[in-house]
C-alpha cells in the first residue's frame, strides 16, 4: 500500500473516531493529524490546558489584528514548524479603510462655526465625512500632549477633507509637520494658510523656514 493511501486511511479513521465521540481521549490536538503526516510529540497536561488554566501559547502562533473602526479583533492563528502562507482577506472593507482613523461626529456646537466658515466664502466637501470641528481639535490637543503627532496629524487631515480652507487646522497641520520632521510639506501647508488669513507669527515661522532651506 501506498504512503499516500495509508495516509487517507489515516484521515478516514481519525473522523470516524471523531464522530463515534472516542476523539476526545486523544492526547494530541486532531488539526495536527490532518495537516501533518506524522505528529510524534503528544502534548502533555499543561499544553492541553484545563478550564482554569488555558493551554499555553506555542512560539509558532502568530497574533492578528483586525479593526473595523470600531471594535479591534485579534485572533492567533497556529503555524507549522515547517512554515507556510497565511493570508487575511477581510471582504467587507479594504485594509488601509478598515485602519483609517474615523471621524468624530459633529453636535449642534459645531454649527456655529461651520457657517461662519462658509459665510466666509470658503467650501465645504459635501461628499467627504461630516467631522466635528470643536472635539476634534480637542483629540488633537491630547495626542499632541502625548506626544503622538502622527495620529494628531490624520484627525486633522479628517477636518480638511471636510474643510479643505480651514485655516486653523492648516496652521495645526503645518506645525504637525514641522514636529514630523517633514519641513517642505509643513512650507506648503503654512503658504497655504497665509493665502487664506495672513498671520503674523506664521509668516515669521516661514521666513525662517525659507533661510534653513537656502542654508542661510
Amino acid at each position: 500500500m501506498t504512503r499516500i493511501a495509508k495516509h487517507r486511511l489515516t484521515v478516514l479513521a481519525l473522523v470516524a473516531i471523531s464522530l463515534s465521540g472516542a476523539a476526545c481521549t486523544s492526547t494530541r490536538e486532531f488539526w495536527r493529524y490532518v495537516v501533518e503526516d506524522e505528529v510524534e510529540k503528544p502534548l502533555s497536561q499543561r499544553d492541553r490546558g484545563t478550564e482554569d488554566a488555558p493551554r499555553v501559547l506555542s512560539p509558532h502562533n502568530v497574533k492578528v489584528v483586525y479593526n473595523d473602526g470600531s471594535t479591534s479583533t485579534e485572533v492567533l492563528i497556529p503555524i507549522l514548524s515547517s512554515g507556510q502562507q497565511v493570508v487575511i482577506d477581510h471582504k467587507s472593507r479594504s485594509a488601509p479603510q478598515a485602519l483609517s482613523v474615523v471621524p468624530i461626529p459633529p453636535s449642534e456646537a459645531d454649527k456655529s462655526l461651520e457657517d461662519s466658515y462658509v459665510e466666509k466664502g470658503h467650501p465645504v466637501a459635501s461628499k467627504s465625512a461630516p467631522v466635528s470641528i470643536i472635539k476634534t481639535e480637542e483629540k488633537i490637543r491630547e495626542l499632541v500632549k502625548e506626544g503622538n503627532y502622527a495620529l494628531a496629524l490624520e484627525h486633522a487631515e479628517l477636518i480638511l477633507k471636510r474643510y479643505p480652507n480651514h485655516v486653523k487646522t492648516l496652521r495645526t497641520k503645518g506645525s504637525l509637520l514641522l514636529r514630523l520632521g517633514e519641513r517642505d510639506a509643513a512650507l506648503k501647508t503654512y503658504y497655504k494658510a497665509q493665502e487664506i488669513e495672513p498671520d503674523a507669527r506664521v509668516e515669521e515661522q516661514i521666513r525662517t523656514l525659507e533661510k534653513s532651506a537656502n542654508g542661510k
